[in-house]
């Protein structure tokens, strides 16, 4: 079990050793995020950050969109905010719609600047809930190792780093962040019970 006093500083020099910046983060507002953010503007990394708003929460969504424009403006940080097509309200499976999105305005903003490298804030227990995910799809062993520490140009600092440890290092530094509803996990706990209900 990782060790909830783990220096996350230390993880994400380790985690970008070798990589070169300046970097592309995809940002939630949400509390892995940033950390994230947090920690590279600390480290005095070059970045640029872009968000998605779904617009699934409605006034939420709008204040999410407004909280990352805030940080950013606050830690010098270049931003861009995308707009997603209204069509994902009434999509079929929004958790893997809202992926697509997402990580095609992360690669298109790369291109935009010329910045080869894009971060997320994906963290021990997404690789779990991925996997929860995944398995209870009936999904393959590709789907199964679908996120890891690094995909090509995509890279996961925090990947080895618990909730409780990113918890820790937000309430020790005393970061503000927007409680953002897991796609993911609801997705998982209505397949499970889906199964349930036609196993049972």
């Amino acid at each position: 079990m990782p060790s909830e006093n783990l220096n996350l500083h230390d993880t994400v020099n380790s985690s970008l050793c070798g990589v070169s910046g300046p970097f592309i983060l995809m940002f939630s507002g949400g509390q892995d995020s940033v950390v994230l953010g947090h920690i590279l503007f600390t480290q005095k990394r070059i970045f640029h950050v872009i968000h998605v708003n779904y617009g699934l929460r409605g006034k939420e969504s709008i204040e999410d969109e407004k909280f990352v424009i805030d940080w950013c403006e606050k830690h010098f940080t270049p931003h861009k905010i995308i707009r997603s097509p209204n069509d994902i309200k009434t999509s079929s499976n929004i958790q893997s719609y809202a992926r697509s999105i997402r990580y095609k305005a992360a690669q298109d903003y790369s291109e935009e600047l010329n910045v080869k490298n894009i971060l997320t804030a994906h963290h021990l227990n997404d690789s779990a809930e991925t996997f929860l995910f995944h398995a209870a799809r009936g999904t393959g062993i590709d789907g199964l190792i679908s996120l890891s520490s690094n995909q090509g140009s995509i890279y996961r600092p925090l990947w080895s780093v618990s909730k409780n440890q990113i918890q820790l290092y937000a309430k020790q530094n005393k970061l503000a962040w927007r409680r953002i509803r897991q796609i993911i996990l609801i997705s998982i706990l209505e397949i499970i019970s889906d199964i349930i209900h036609y196993h049972f």
